[in-house]
């Protein structure tokens, strides 16, 4: 079907744009012979890994200010261990974040510490 959907064009220009995102195995799975024509009208492969140490920190500020923050609620040292629990991977990033600040507002802090990391990685991964 995305073969079909990809060729269709009105007035010699292409009307359908489209992105296709997927784990690892959708790589695999389009190397495949009988997807190749798939493969061949994809025009760009990217492929998003680890965040560094200083990528994580910035991704967590973003993060917050997205959620209307009007500060970081981490510390230096929380978002060193984020890092360091969380070794970059996005989804791991924003569990024990979201889980930190959870402990850290059940100890009645303003502030996320290492210590909130460290329970909150005991919650998520006993």
């Amino acid at each position: 079907m995305l073969r079909v959907i990809t060729n269709f064009e009105m007035d010699s220009r292409l009307v359908l744009s489209l992105v296709l995102a997927g784990q690892p195995p959708l790589a695999e799975m389009l190397r495949k012979p009988e997807h190749e024509d798939v493969a061949r009208r994809l025009v760009h492969y990217a492929v998003l890994g680890p965040l560094s140490r200083d990528e994580v920190q910035q991704y967590v500020t973003h993060r917050c200010a997205v959620a209307g923050s009007a500060r970081v609620p981490f510390d230096e040292s929380s978002l060193d261990a984020i890092y360091e629990v969380g070794r970059g991977n996005l989804r791991a990033t924003d569990l024990i974040a979201y889980k930190a600040l959870d402990v850290a507002h059940r100890r009645d802090r303003d502030t996320v510490d290492a210590t909130c990391v460290v329970e909150a990685r005991k919650h998520l991964w006993p």
